[in-house]
């Protein structure tokens, strides 16, 4: 079996949670729930920005309906390692 990581997700009214990965190079960015939207940085501070001002476009674009997140709001996140 491998081995798995459990996140609690615990938010105000109106947060979005986002997922924030690290590489060699810098770090990407992306809410939970929200399909279509991802952005990066060179430190972790630039990647909020960023996605904040992605997911701010994506609100211009396709309206408010497609931006909030589903009413069946996730309340964990699970961070596992498969073999293919």
């Amino acid at each position: 079996m491998s081995e798995r990581a459990v996140i609690s997700i615990i938010r105000e009214q109106g947060e979005i949670p986002i997922v924030i990965l690290q590489y060699k190079d810098g770090f990407t960015a992306y809410p939970l729930e929200i399909d279509g939207v991802v952005s990066q940085g060179y430190d972790l501070e630039d990647a909020i920005k960023n996605v904040k001002k992605a997911l701010s476009l994506h609100l211009e674009t396709f309206g408010k309906k497609v931006i909030l997140p589903k009413p069946e709001r996730a309340t964990k996140a699970f961070l596992a390692n498969i073999k293919l």
